[in-house]
């Protein structure tokens, strides 16, 4: 079912709207670890919790998960479908909606689809979205017996962060994307260089006001609450993982670190996080 008049609804008078976007990824753990990452305060701050279509697809089959986003203490939750929602955030221009799609989906299937789409001596401009969705993207059966689809719910999560930033330029004060996917930075990244191009033309203030709620991130922000304990990170984090962080020093000045993080290193941050500052 479509939301945009909720989501117009809720926005046409904000000024300082926080935004959080969640991904299936950061679903699962949030769900997994519900015990120790308290629900009242990962969702504390954000005024709307935004789920594209396409991620609901990813969960909305686990009863679990759908009464965990069911149980979100926030006032407005809002599923935001593909093919109906993101046109109207983009005045139904179908060309710039598909220029931002192939941007948020550098993937071969996805512009094996676009480049097939563009080639036709007609386009069905009512149908391409669910085509691409349906078509654009590699998949993979479960042993449930579902089909998912590789990637679609991080390019509905880009696409939508981008198409609200351009429709509601003044009523935003941030968008945080949910996510574990390292792999986004460098996609909002290059979207973003092209956001203001002719072929786009979004007209948003750079540099897009877009953040990365991450595991690190939320179990980082939890220790300096006092809500996680260092001695569960290990089982919340049994992988070392990429991540973004700043590294602060006593002279005022800092040291930007990128890298793969050994969890015995990332219990350390956060043993000490006076000193450090998590971007991912």
């Amino acid at each position: 079912m479509a939301n945009y008049a909720a989501l117009k609804d809720k926005l046409r008078n904000a000024s300082e709207a926080k935004i959080l976007i969640l991904d299936s990824g950061m679903l699962q753990f949030l769900y997994e670890h519900q015990d120790v990452l308290k629900q009242n305060e990962i969702f504390e701050g954000y005024d709307l919790l935004l789920i594209p279509g396409w991620v609901q697809a990813e969960y909305g089959h686990h009863p679990g998960k759908t009464e965990y986003v069911a149980s979100v203490p926030l006032a407005d939750v809002l599923v935001l479908e593909e093919s109906e929602d993101y046109r109207a955030m983009i005045d139904y221009d179908e060309k710039r909606l598909m220029e931002l799609f192939k941007l948020s989906a550098p993937y071969s299937e996805a512009q094996k689809f676009f480049n097939l789409l563009t080639k036709r001596d007609f386009i069905d401009w009512d149908d391409w979205i669910d085509q691409f969705y349906e078509e654009g993207f590699h998949t993979r059966q479960t042993e449930a017996g579902r089909t998912t689809r590789k990637n679609a719910g991080e390019v509905s999560i880009l696409t939508l962060c981008f198409l609200l930033l351009s429709h509601y330029p003044a009523q935003i004060h941030n968008i945080a994307i949910a996510t574990g996917d390292f792999g986004l930075i460098p996609i909002k990244n290059n979207i973003e260089k092209n956001a203001n191009q002719p072929k786009l033309n979004l007209g948003i203030s750079l540099p897009a006001k877009i953040s990365f709620l991450s595991k690190d991130v939320t179990m980082f922000q939890a220790v300096k609450r006092g809500s996680l304990q260092v001695e569960d990170i290990p089982s919340l984090r049994p992988n070392n993982s990429s991540s973004i962080y700043l590294e602060l020093f006593d002279d005022g000045t800092n040291a930007y670190r990128q890298r793969v993080l050994e969890t015995t290193k990332f219990v350390e941050m956060c043993r000490h996080h006076q000193s450090y500052i998590v971007i991912y």
